[in-house]
């Protein structure tokens, strides 16, 4: 608590109109989560909007994900998936096609 919070009378009001070092009447606590996990367009922790984040495709691998994409991953960037001119072969959706890594 700051010195100015402690000095402060219990009636003083903030710039806004609202009682300083008291609860607001209507004030609720933070609606709980639900106990199922979150799921988003492409990530499955947290939910994206895709308008707020400029409809950028975010990605992610969580721990528990991660054995399973390790070998598909590690395929896609091998220098065997690429030709002559720096094209890849195979895409990484192809490699993944079918696979519990998928998501």
């Amino acid at each position: 608590m700051t010195a100015n919070a402690r000095n402060a009378a219990p009636s003083a009001l903030g710039p806004h109109g609202q009682p300083i070092g008291e609860a607001m009447p209507d004030w609720q606590g933070a609606t709980p989560l639900p106990d199922a996990p979150l799921t988003g367009r492409r990530v499955r922790v947290e939910p994206l909007d895709a308008g707020r984040n400029r409809d950028t495709a975010w990605f992610s691998i969580l721990d528990g994900e991660w054995p399973a994409l390790e070998a598909i991953l590690r395929r896609w960037l091998s220098p065997d998936n690429f030709d002559a001119q720096g094209r890849q072969r195979l895409s990484l959706s192809a490699l993944t096609a079918g696979s519990s890594a998928s998501g």
